[in-house]
């Protein structure tokens, strides 16, 4: 979640569950949990063109731990 903010804030492209998993050293099931998680709750997408790549869903000022937390 955290890259996927910082990826967002900064105008980068997003990095795909496989990117992710590779760089966190996260095994790809465990990322795309996560990520399917949040998308569940609304507060991640996944970006039409980019398939398996998410981007935020919610203003970044009302995303806490505890809304995070909460999914």
């Amino acid at each position: 979640m955290i890259k996927i903010a910082k990826n967002f804030i900064s105008g980068k492209e997003q990095s795909s569950q496989l990117e992710v998993s590779q760089e966190l050293d996260i095994p790809i099931k465990e990322i795309s949990d996560c990520l399917h998680n949040l998308e569940r709750a609304g507060v991640i997408i996944e970006i039409a063109k980019k398939q398996e790549t998410y981007t935020i869903n919610l203003p970044l000022e009302s995303l806490t731990v505890g809304v995070i937390a909460h999914y």
